[in-house]
């Protein structure tokens, strides 16, 4: 089955010919991109280790692509947050008078997985 999106490294290694690998590795510095590029503070955990990941395993060490990357792990958190206080609080909240209505977080949270998703689909990400 064929994977659309960016081929991780690993993956264009073992097509490249032995001659043109050489010379690739042989200009890959020795320290790994997460050593160069550690993750942004503010994100929890989870996304630190999508972070940590997303650099091992694909070329994006760009500074547009870590911007990218660094926006879509922020939704990604977000989206996360909203998901963790409506299963504590329920689908469901009291509006005025009591009526029932759908946890304004729903919302948000569609967006912010939206948003992780296209982030991702942008740098060309299979994950």
């Amino acid at each position: 089955m064929r994977h659309r999106g960016r081929k991780s490294l690993a993956e264009r290694e073992s097509q490249m010919p032995p001659a043109i690998l050489r010379r690739h590795l042989a200009a890959v510095p020795s320290s790994s991109a997460i050593d160069r590029h550690p993750p942004p503070a503010h994100l929890g955990p989870i996304e630190q280790s999508i972070w940590a990941h997303a650099l091992e395993d694909f070329d994006v060490a760009t500074e547009l692509s870590l911007d990218v990357l660094t926006t879509a792990l922020e939704d990604h958190q977000l989206a996360r947050e909203c998901r963790e206080i409506i299963d504590r609080e329920g689908l469901q909240v009291a509006g005025r008078g009591g009526v029932l209505r759908a946890h304004p977080l729903l919302a948000t949270e569609r967006d912010a997985r939206a948003a992780w998703r296209a982030a991702i689909k942008q740098l060309g990400l299979d994950l």
